[in-house]
């Protein structure tokens, strides 16, 4: 069994920028590029090791 810790609260503070937020969709884009460079591998063999990912690039 593990043993319970005790934690005490953790203090928050809000920043302001003037830089507009990104959604929290915005996080799920990695493991979409990682999962389309999978699909790339299993399919062809070759690896996608740079990025941004353009269609004119080598593969």
């Amino acid at each position: 069994m593990v043993p319970r810790c005790a934690a005490g609260p953790v203090p928050l503070r809000r920043l302001s920028s003037q830089i507009a937020g990104g959604t929290v969709g915005g996080v799920g884009l990695v493991d979409i590029a990682a999962a389309v460079a999978n699909g790339v591998h299993h399919a062809t063999g070759t690896r996608l090791r740079s990025l941004p990912r353009t269609l004119d690039a080598p593969v």
